[in-house]
């Protein structure tokens, strides 16, 4: 069965250790439609859905741990309205790959649909499929005029394609962005003040990668 998080209720979810996971093609592991805080352990989905759905009314933080999906679809999918917020150093990881049809939206590890919010400040977003983050909402990604530019966290990198595809707001403050086609498909809608953006190049396990980053 999957867990679901009603509305009302404020959650915090510490696996330590431990790992829940299903094959179940027919269920997310997690539906959250409250307040949930995710901080350790592994949230494994190996059947065809995603791993953790947050619904219009939810608000999940992941702090830590690695939330992985197998089976061709979203680690973590965001519906409209609901809040996201990765920080410290949880790793996400998918195989997503193709499209929804309901929503041409393509799928990725990282999925935010329309009035859907996410703010990444830290941790790993790789796509080993496809896209990393699929964004058709509110994407932020690291602290703006927070006194620190990071060319280092958060991580983002689709081994296939792109890291980030965007068909609506991107914020760019902090971060890298890797992609084999290229980093970013689509606009940067705000970056950190006063920096330029760099584009290069780098070499991972015989591939040649499309980064991008901020410089002052």
């Amino acid at each position: 069965e999957n867990i679901t998080i009603a509305a009302n209720k404020n959650i915090t979810l510490d696996l330590q250790n431990y790992t829940i996971s299903t094959a179940d093609s027919t269920k997310q592991i997690i539906v959250n439609n409250g307040t949930l805080r995710i901080s350790n352990g592994i949230i494994l989905q190996t059947g065809g859905q995603a791993a953790v759905n947050n619904s219009a009314t939810g608000k999940l933080y992941i702090t830590g741990g690695r939330i992985e999906s197998t089976g061709e679809r979203a680690a973590v999918y965001n519906f409209g309205g609901g809040t996201i917020e990765i920080s410290g150093n949880p790793q996400l990881v998918s195989n997503a790959s193709g499209l929804v049809t309901s929503n041409n939206m393509e799928r990725g590890t990282v999925q935010n649909l329309a009035n859907g919010k996410i703010i990444i400040k830290g941790g790993t977003i790789e796509g080993t499929n496809g896209l990393a983050i699929s964004n058709k909402g509110i994407l932020t990604l690291g602290e703006k005029q927070d006194g620190n530019i990071s060319n280092t966290s958060p991580i983002v990198i689709g081994k296939v394609n792109y890291g980030v595809k965007n068909d609506a707001t991107f914020n760019f403050y902090d971060g890298i962005i890797k992609g084999i086609s290229d980093a970013i498909s689509g606009s940067i809608s705000d970056q950190e003040p006063n920096t330029q953006i760099i584009n290069g190049t780098e070499q991972i396990d015989g591939q040649t990668y499309k980064t991008v980053h901020l410089e002052s």
